[in-house]
């Protein structure tokens, strides 16, 4: 069994169909210690910085390092 201590893994959050996309938007935060965030990984704001107004596809990247410092990445897709 291997263990890490940096944990990047990638979720999958909601799928509306499995058209070819042509449009992607993404958002970012950060946290320190879970006691300081900074940025807005939300839907809406991937959707604002894409410009999106109807979403196909949401994939969420989650990157840790022994919970000290986490990176949250929204990206959403339309067709």
């Amino acid at each position: 069994m291997v263990f890490s201590f940096i944990q990047p893994f990638l979720r999958p959050a909601l799928v509306y169909h499995t058209i070819n996309t042509h449009r992607t938007g993404q958002s970012e935060s950060k946290s320190y210690c879970e006691l300081v965030a900074l940025g807005d990984s939300s839907i809406e704001a991937a959707k604002k910085n894409g410009g999106i107004k109807t979403v196909s596809a949401v994939d969420t990247k989650v990157y840790s390092i022994l919970g000290i410092y986490n990176k949250y990445t929204t990206t959403v897709s339309r067709n």
